[in-house]
């Protein structure tokens, strides 16, 4: 039995995948790394997966930071993290006073961060904002106040939020086409060719 061969599909993905990922050597297990975006499937704060990438893959990824340093068997990772600071703008009003604040977007995966803004009970401006629970996330999420569109907000992110890292686990000159069509590999290293 070979441990992995040039065909983009879950039963040739390298069997020892599992090793770099803690767990169980399994075919089942070796079939959930490929193609995984979801976060936390193997490790918290992360989402981790093998890929098939070939050289139309390698050529058409625009980002650096998306392009794995040669086609052939990638192990990614995408990095998760916290919000560190929330701020509003000096002269913010909250017309209606205190209030929490709802966060959306920020990848898949999520758990969503907790903070209220304080306002000055005459004037409704925001005098301080404190994040009760930082969340985390695989980029930055969108605050709003709820009812409120005059308070701004700029989010800080921490931890290890939007680091890419890929590992090539086997260097591949030929690796062959998509089985089964379109696969997540095709959406992130933007393979326009299959």
């Amino acid at each position: 039995m070979a441990l992995w061969s040039n065909t983009d599909a879950n039963t040739s993905a390298p069997k020892y995948v599992t090793n770099y990922l803690n767990v169980y050597q399994s075919t089942a297990n070796v079939n959930l790394a490929y193609g995984n975006t979801t976060t936390g499937a193997f490790i918290t704060g992360a989402a981790i997966g093998v890929f098939g990438v070939d050289t139309n893959e390698m050529a058409n990824t625009a980002s650096i930071a998306n392009r794995p340093a040669h086609a052939g068997w990638v192990l990614r990772e995408v990095g998760m993290g916290g919000i560190a600071t929330i701020s509003a703008g000096a002269t913010n009003k909250s017309n209606v006073g205190n209030a929490f604040i709802t966060f959306t977007g920020g990848g898949t995966g999520n758990t969503s961060a907790n903070a209220q803004i304080f306002t000055n009970s005459i004037s409704n401006v925001v005098t301080s904002i404190v994040l009760n629970r930082p969340g985390l996330y695989e980029s930055a999420p969108t605050g709003n106040v709820a009812g409120n569109a005059n308070v701004s907000i700029t989010i800080t992110m921490g931890g290890r939020v939007g680091r890419v890292t890929s590992e090539v686990l086997v260097a591949m000159g030929t690796m062959g086409a998509d089985a089964g069509g379109v696969a997540n590999d095709d959406v992130i290293f933007q393979d326009t060719a299959s």
